[in-house]
């Protein structure tokens, strides 16, 4: 920043150039070194555009820590190949530049380590953020670099929190990691002192923290200052006990932060004459507030239950300060210095999606394939809060929609409501005809998945439209609280105990029960409940495939019905239920 060192630096290196860094958060654009010798520092400067008019940059922070997300990216990188972890480091964009949050991914432990180094992330948010972290992994290490309201939720959780910091050594960022208790003291540790368990990121103080076993401040409601809370969901909850949706009231799901406790979720419990609560703003209970006794399990995994009559909206500061909810980041858009900037075309308001290159359906694999589109395209509506057609589904899946009989269309939305796990809502039912009815075979659909034999008719148009908003819970952006299944209008199918009446349809549905008691089997019952299933699956995938061909499996002759499979899969699911006491 001297001149004189300047000119030295420009002498020894001619032909340097400089630019404005990217992973900074700048645009991109060359820079210029400036001499000044008026009693100004020597400094970088953008070069003018060609019209003379000054660039755009969005870099608003330039000082020693505005690059701390690469010191910690290299230096957690460099910490765990010591460690001879391999590890893949990536840094994350959530609004507000290059360097709002650090994700470190150790595939040998599955861990994850979230290093999070911006500020105005809400409970709601780092919710979403903590599931889609440990979705393939079994622990989740959350690092902050600025107190708010989620390190002091750590701290009512865990009795302490991971903090981090860079410090100035020479040309170079040291990384340390601090350990913040329930005295808010933070104890700081090198990163090479640190190491990496199976349990999760350590520190000295970390493991005197954990030996002293800490007793968290138990999640407790204080009813006097009026607990604030954020909907999940703004459909009421209609399997709430009755003692809180009694005459004249109903129950809301939400997050709940009590006065001097961290959030928890809970049940509203509000009169009928006032209108519910909207998602996206945060509320503050007034008058008086009762704490409620909840049933052991509602269905909606709230714990507790709150009654009052009357709630107001939190302005935008005090929203923040709960920490249930954060402003949007603006986004701005800088125009290349070459280019004029472009007007945005206006958005019509029911988007079709780009047409793909059409493929005719010709074998069970592209079925499968096919399928998988499928899904991806009714994901992509559900995020939009939209139900959809036939015609524009096959225009995104790229199908052709005359080769697609009434078989194959319900085989696809089966196969494609069968890849994820339990108590996933059917996206099957946000395929609608063109003139908004339901399909007329969705009930074959239903069948098929296992929930039984229902016909067209005010009970599952009631079903079908809570399922699709449990879809558009679920899968939209921002995603909210999913609320309760309802029952489904008729019972599943039973297989009659007489020989050779089992179908096909029965044995899938079957599967499907059995998987879901799998995990509560152990011991040589559960081994040959897995292996009734494995046999089951292979007859069921060559009955698909080769259709009369499938007498074969494992390459020998198999003449067994589905009678067969069906009595030992009812046997082996009769039998665990009664183990599991769930009848």
């Amino acid at each position: 920043m001297d001149p004189d060192d300047l000119a030295v630096h420009r002498r020894r290196h001619p032909r340097y150039s400089y630019w404005c860094g990217i992973h900074l958060g700048g645009c991109g654009r060359q820079l210029a070194d400036r001499l000044c010798r008026d009693g100004r520092v020597c400094h970088f400067a953008h070069h003018p555009d060609p019209d003379g008019s000054r660039p755009v940059c969005l870099r608003t922070h330039n000082g020693e820590d505005s690059a701390d997300h690469l010191f910690i990216k290299r230096g957690v990188t460099r910490w765990l190949d010591k460690q001879k972890l391999p590890a893949r480091a990536q840094l994350r964009n959530l609004g507000g530049g290059p360097g709002d949050a650090l994700d470190i991914h150790v595939p040998g432990t599955r861990q994850r380590i979230r290093f999070h180094l911006s500020r105005g992330l809400d409970f709601q948010a780092w919710q979403k953020a903590d599931k889609e972290l440990g979705e393939d992994v079994d622990t989740v290490d959350w690092v902050f670099t600025h107190d708010g309201p989620l390190t002091r939720e750590m701290l009512g959780r865990h009795g302490y929190c991971l903090r981090v910091r860079c410090e100035t050594d020479g040309a170079e960022r040291r990384v340390h990691i601090g350990a913040e208790g329930m005295d808010r003291r933070i104890d700081w540790t090198p990163l090479d002192e640190c190491t990496l368990t199976p349990g999760g990121l350590l520190t000295p103080a970390v493991e005197t923290i954990r030996l002293s076993r800490p007793k968290p401040k138990p999640a407790g409601f204080l009813l006097v200052g009026g607990p604030t809370f954020a909907v999940s969901s703004q459909e009421p909850v209609t399997d709430a006990p009755d003692h809180l949706s009694q005459d004249g009231r109903y129950c809301v799901l939400a997050d709940v932060k009590p006065s001097e406790s961290r959030i928890v979720k809970a049940l509203l419990s509000l009169p009928d004459d006032i209108p519910p609560p909207a998602p996206g703003n945060v509320f503050r209970l007034t008058g008086p507030v009762r704490l409620l006794v909840t049933e052991p399990d509602t269905g909606t995994g709230a714990q507790w239950a709150l009654q009052g009559d009357k709630f107001v909206r939190l302005d935008a500061h005090e929203a923040q300060r709960t920490g249930l909810w954060s402003p949007a980041p603006a986004v701005v858009e800088v125009p290349k210095p070459s280019e004029a900037p472009a007007v945005p075309a206006p958005e019509p308001t029911a988007p079709d999606p780009e047409p793909v290159t059409t493929a005719p359906l010709v074998a069970a694999t592209e079925l499968r394939d096919a399928a998988t589109r499928i899904r991806e395209a009714l994901l992509l509506d559900a995020s939009r809060s939209a139900t959809t057609t036939w015609e524009r589904l096959a225009r995104a899946a790229g199908l052709d929609l005359d080769r697609l009989s009434t078989a194959d269309r319900i085989e696809l939305l089966v196969k494609a409501d069968l890849i994820p796990g339990r108590g996933h809502p059917y996206l099957s039912v946000l395929v609608r005809q063109p003139g908004g009815g339901p399909l007329p075979y969705l009930p074959e659909v239903l069948e098929e998945l296992g929930l039984g034999r229902a016909e067209h008719g005010e009970a599952l148009r009631r079903w079908c439209a809570q399922e699709r908003t449990r879809a558009f819970a679920r899968y939209g952006s921002p995603p909210c609280g999913v609320p309760p299944r309802l029952p489904f209008p008729a019972r599943a199918a039973k297989v009659r105990e007489a020989t050779g009446t089992a179908t096909v349809a029965h044995v899938r549905a079957l599967l499907i029960h059995a998987k879901q008691v799998l995990p509560e089997v152990e011991g040589a019952k559960g081994r040959g409940l897995r292996r009734i299933v494995a046999q089951a699956e292979e007859w069921d995938r060559k009955v698909r495939v080769g259709g009369s061909r499938a007498g074969r499996v494992n390459g020998a002759p198999d003449s067994r019905p589905a009678q067969y499979y069906a009595d030992a899969l009812i046997r082996h699911i009769t039998w665990a239920k009664e183990r599991s006491g769930k009848g």
